[in-house]
Protein backbone atom coordinates (compact mmCIF):
# COMPACT_ATOMS: atom_id res chain seq x y z
CA UNK A 1 0.00 0.00 0.00
CA UNK A 2 1.03 3.00 -0.96
CA UNK A 3 1.67 5.83 2.35
CA UNK A 4 0.01 9.26 2.92
CA UNK A 5 2.51 11.56 1.04
CA UNK A 6 2.58 8.89 -1.51
CA UNK A 7 -1.02 9.29 -2.35
CA UNK A 8 -0.80 12.86 -2.13
CA UNK A 9 2.07 12.81 -4.02
CA UNK A 10 0.08 11.30 -6.87
CA UNK A 11 -3.13 13.38 -6.26
CA UNK A 12 -1.10 16.32 -6.79
CA UNK A 13 0.42 15.12 -9.64
CA UNK A 14 -2.85 13.64 -11.32
CA UNK A 15 -4.16 17.04 -10.68
CA UNK A 16 -1.47 18.88 -12.35
CA UNK A 17 -2.15 16.26 -15.34
CA UNK A 18 -5.58 17.39 -15.33
CA UNK A 19 -4.73 20.85 -15.13
CA UNK A 20 -2.40 20.83 -17.50
CA UNK A 21 -4.84 19.00 -19.70
CA UNK A 22 -6.85 21.83 -19.70
CA UNK A 23 -4.94 24.06 -20.12
CA UNK A 24 -3.82 22.67 -23.54
CA UNK A 25 -7.69 21.98 -24.47
CA UNK A 26 -8.30 25.56 -23.79
CA UNK A 27 -4.95 26.48 -25.92
CA UNK A 28 -6.30 24.54 -28.47
CA UNK A 29 -9.63 25.55 -28.44
CA UNK A 30 -8.33 29.16 -28.37
CA UNK A 31 -5.82 28.09 -31.13
CA UNK A 32 -9.13 27.04 -33.61
CA UNK A 33 -11.29 29.66 -32.59
CA UNK A 34 -8.64 32.12 -33.51
CA UNK A 35 -7.77 30.42 -36.83
CA UNK A 36 -11.66 30.37 -38.03
CA UNK A 37 -11.79 33.82 -36.82
CA UNK A 38 -8.56 35.02 -38.97
CA UNK A 39 -10.30 32.76 -41.82
CA UNK A 40 -13.69 34.79 -41.33
CA UNK A 41 -11.93 38.02 -41.33
CA UNK A 42 -9.82 37.18 -44.77
CA UNK A 43 -13.21 35.79 -46.03
CA UNK A 44 -14.82 39.37 -44.97
CA UNK A 45 -11.88 41.08 -46.59
CA UNK A 46 -12.00 39.40 -49.86
CA UNK A 47 -15.81 39.52 -49.83
CA UNK A 48 -15.00 43.60 -49.42
CA UNK A 49 -12.68 43.59 -51.83
CA UNK A 50 -14.79 41.57 -54.12
CA UNK A 51 -17.89 43.86 -54.13
CA UNK A 52 -15.05 47.21 -54.20
CA UNK A 53 -14.06 45.74 -57.38
CA UNK A 54 -17.63 45.11 -58.78
CA UNK A 55 -18.69 48.41 -57.58
CA UNK A 56 -15.64 49.66 -59.84
CA UNK A 57 -16.34 47.68 -62.95
CA UNK A 58 -19.98 49.06 -62.50
CA UNK A 59 -19.17 52.38 -62.37
CA UNK A 60 -16.39 52.16 -65.36
CA UNK A 61 -19.40 50.96 -67.29
CA UNK A 62 -21.39 52.97 -66.57
CA UNK A 63 -18.71 55.94 -67.29
CA UNK A 64 -18.38 54.28 -70.64
CA UNK A 65 -22.06 53.64 -71.74
CA UNK A 66 -22.72 58.18 -70.52
CA UNK A 67 -19.37 58.81 -72.82
CA UNK A 68 -20.13 56.79 -75.36
CA UNK A 69 -23.47 58.61 -75.49
CA UNK A 70 -22.39 61.76 -74.90
CA UNK A 71 -19.81 61.01 -78.22
CA UNK A 72 -22.96 59.84 -80.48
CA UNK A 73 -25.07 62.83 -79.04
CA UNK A 74 -22.38 65.15 -80.08
CA UNK A 75 -21.51 63.62 -83.44
CA UNK A 76 -25.44 63.71 -83.84
CA UNK A 77 -25.80 67.29 -83.29
CA UNK A 78 -22.32 68.10 -85.39
CA UNK A 79 -23.66 66.62 -88.19
CA UNK A 80 -26.53 68.43 -87.83
CA UNK A 81 -25.02 71.79 -87.48
CA UNK A 82 -23.49 70.72 -90.87
CA UNK A 83 -26.52 69.53 -92.64
CA UNK A 84 -28.25 73.16 -92.08
CA UNK A 85 -25.16 74.80 -92.61
CA UNK A 86 -24.87 72.96 -95.86
CA UNK A 87 -28.83 74.13 -96.58
CA UNK A 88 -27.40 77.28 -96.03
CA UNK A 89 -25.31 77.74 -98.48
CA UNK A 90 -27.31 75.60 -100.83
CA UNK A 91 -30.40 78.08 -100.34
CA UNK A 92 -27.92 81.14 -100.74
CA UNK A 93 -26.32 80.21 -103.98
CA UNK A 94 -29.69 79.14 -105.21
CA UNK A 95 -31.14 82.84 -104.53
CA UNK A 96 -27.87 84.43 -105.88
CA UNK A 97 -28.53 82.45 -109.15
CA UNK A 98 -32.04 84.08 -108.70
CA UNK A 99 -30.51 87.18 -108.60
CA UNK A 100 -28.33 86.55 -111.57
CA UNK A 101 -30.84 85.04 -113.50
CA UNK A 102 -33.20 88.14 -112.69
CA UNK A 103 -30.47 90.63 -113.18
CA UNK A 104 -29.42 88.91 -116.40
CA UNK A 105 -33.31 89.26 -117.75
CA UNK A 106 -33.79 92.80 -116.55
CA UNK A 107 -30.35 93.50 -118.58
CA UNK A 108 -32.24 91.72 -121.92
CA UNK A 109 -35.34 93.71 -121.03
CA UNK A 110 -33.71 96.89 -120.97
CA UNK A 111 -31.39 96.69 -123.88
CA UNK A 112 -34.71 95.13 -126.50
CA UNK A 113 -36.24 98.25 -124.92
CA UNK A 114 -33.05 100.43 -125.80
CA UNK A 115 -33.27 99.06 -129.33
CA UNK A 116 -36.69 99.41 -129.66
CA UNK A 117 -36.38 103.02 -128.48
CA UNK A 118 -33.08 103.95 -131.36
CA UNK A 119 -35.42 101.86 -134.01
CA UNK A 120 -38.51 104.36 -132.85
CA UNK A 121 -36.10 107.22 -132.99
CA UNK A 122 -34.93 106.76 -136.85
Amino acid sequence: MLSNKERTLAEVKSNLMQERKQREKKILVNAERQAINNELKESLVNLEHEDRTKAAIAAARKAQADGQRYVKETWKRVKERERKEQEQLRQEGERRVKMLLQYKENLHKTQHKLKKNSVKKR
